[in-house]
């Protein structure tokens, strides 16, 4: 899964965790992905374990980062 989600941004440059959702199989679960320095801060609900562990991976190794956006 990892793969899948560095290649799927990497193609379009940045990904909101909906179109994750939506485009990764498996991604969607029943877990809550959080900030770990801001526990209170729910980055997105309703994520698989796999996509947890993944996007941990990928974020640890600065293979990808997080950022604000406003919604359109």
């Amino acid at each position: 899964m990892k793969n899948q989600i560095f290649e799927l941004i990497k193609k379009r440059d940045h990904v909101s965790f909906a179109e994750l959702c939506r485009d990764i199989p498996d991604f969607s679960g029943e877990f809550i992905f959080y900030n770990s320095a801001l526990e209170n801060l729910i980055l997105w609900d309703n994520i698989s374990q796999e996509g947890v562990d993944a996007m941990k991976h990928l974020l640890s190794n600065s293979q990808i980062f997080i950022r604000l956006v406003a919604p359109e």
